[in-house]
């Protein structure tokens, strides 16, 4: 039998024992320290809301989190449903494209003067549950995303605590190397990832033209794995392959 991923992450979170489902959750194992993201599309059931998520997250005892962008702008007060219109939404192919587009300008302009405080005190709430934010995660990120909104977007991960935005690696190489410049200036990591076959062989083209010589070699290696796990491509950007590349 053939397990998907999500299926794989569904049977974990299943198998955690009865004495993991205890306040003061940690995952971490020795020196690992397991996190989890949790798709709000394809767990319904579980709260979009960062301060409501928490309460999963204590419950299943994980004690690092990659929050999405979704998550901490509903709990900052972010306008409308900002998941409408998302790859993975539900409810995408029943906007019309003109209320897309005036969703998307609403986010905007309230990302451009986001309250980041409501980010520091949400990261203090993790904080006094003992949970890390490690990642910010982007569920889009665009050529026509002004230089403002990738300033929110790394102030939002700094004061969310996290040391890594994580993004679906762009098709665009000259888009990577624009957010790789946000990364070097706020020392945040930008890691990326491919999680469809068809991304991912062309995000690696874009990747070995993006870095040189030094990916071939990698590609070759990544071939070879068996599992999904993080790449090191530059001092400040990593990937994350699928092992079906």
């Amino acid at each position: 039998m053939i397990y998907t991923r999500r299926a794989v992450a569904r049977l974990a979170l299943a198998a955690l024992p009865v004495s993991k489902l205890v306040a003061n959750p940690n995952s971490r194992f020795g020196e690992v320290q397991i996190g989890i993201i949790i798709s709000p599309y394809n767990y319904p059931e579980i709260p979009v809301r960062a301060d409501l998520v928490l309460h999963n997250l204590i419950d299943l005892g994980i004690s690092a989190f990659e929050m999405q962008d979704v998550r901490a702008e509903v709990y900052a007060g972010a306008p409308g449903d900002v998941r409408q219109g998302y790859s993975g939404s539900p409810s995408a192919a029943d906007v019309t494209p003109e209320a897309q587009r005036k969703t998307a300008e609403e986010l905007k302009q309230w990302r451009l003067s986001a309250p980041l405080d409501k980010y520091r005190a949400l990261r203090q709430l993790y904080t006094d549950a003992g949970v890390t934010i490690y990642a910010f995660r982007l569920a889009k990120v665009s050529e026509t995303f002004e230089d403002a909104e990738y300033d929110y977007f790394f102030e939002a991960a700094e004061a969310l605590g996290a040391n890594q935005i994580t993004v679906e690696l762009p098709q665009n190489s000259d888009l990577t190397k624009r957010i790789a410049n946000f990364a070097s200036q706020y020392k945040i990591m930008m890691v990326t990832t491919t999680i469809r076959r068809s991304t991912s062989i062309a995000g690696m083209r874009l990747l070995r033209n993006l870095l040189g010589t030094a990916s071939t070699s990698m590609l070759a290696t990544m071939r070879r794995l068996s599992v999904n796990r993080p790449c090191r491509l530059s001092k400040r950007i990593m990937t994350v392959l699928p092992a079906c590349i």
